[in-house]
């Protein structure tokens, strides 16, 4: 299937996909052997008495005009298993048709493109641009994302990093006290951190006997 592809005025890329229920169609044979199609605004459905197949002879002439409103109701869930359409535009009249109608102003580099020209690989979505070649990945973005991703990433490893440092920190109070060396502010900020590792062994916790009891319950570190 086609696509448009275009630069937004952010200066990245827009797939804009038609649905394929928005294509105009003169008429619609559904899977009971009826045939829809809209004249005057209006919906007329017309079947055979002995629910035979309905041949194209005997759609009314009236049926042989698009009518936009059938791209809105009928079709709206196309394809439609065992339907068949009569198409009022080619597929490309179609795809035209929708930029013309859809692709916001200011947008550039307008194009139509088959999908399958498209990326396969979506993990830097958001660094596509729409270059000499189609959709093109803008490197310098991509970098900013992997970045962020490898921020991500370094997070929770950092703060596991830090915990075992202050940890072997804390273990080592002994030694460097007799060593001579001041250790009073490391000894506070230790005691402070085994106070908040205990908010959750806080014996009230255990006490409260009602849900606004417990509510109530908030240790002094985190005061």
């Amino acid at each position: 299937m086609k696509v448009i592809i275009f630069n937004s005025t952010e200066g990245s890329a827009s797939v804009l996909k038609p649905v394929e229920g928005s294509r105009l169609a003169r008429w619609v044979r559904a899977p009971l052997n009826r045939v829809m199609f809209y004249s005057g605004g209006r919906l007329f459905v017309i079947a055979r008495e002995d629910g035979g197949y309905i041949e194209d002879k005997d759609i009314p002439a009236r049926a042989q005009t698009a009518d936009a409103t059938a791209a809105d109701l009928f079709l709206r869930g196309w394809p439609i298993e065992g339907a068949e359409a009569s198409w009022a535009e080619t597929e490309d009249e179609w795809i035209e048709r929708i930029r013309d109608k859809d692709v916001p102003a200011g947008a550039t580099d307008i194009r139509i493109v088959d999908e399958s020209e498209l990326p396969v690989d979506r993990t830097f979505r958001d660094a596509w641009i729409v270059g000499a070649s189609g959709v093109e990945h803008h490197m310098p973005t991509c970098i900013d994302l992997h970045k962020n991703h490898l921020r991500h990433q370094r997070a929770s490893r950092l703060g596991a990093a830090d915990v075992e440092m202050f940890r072997a920190l804390e273990s080592m109070i002994p030694q460097l006290k007799n060593l001579g060396i001041d250790t009073t502010q490391l000894e506070a900020v230790a005691a402070k951190k085994q106070a908040l590792r205990d908010v959750t062994t806080d014996p009230a916790l255990a006490r409260a006997a009602t849900p606004e009891a417990l509510k109530a319950v908030v240790p002094e570190a985190l005061l």
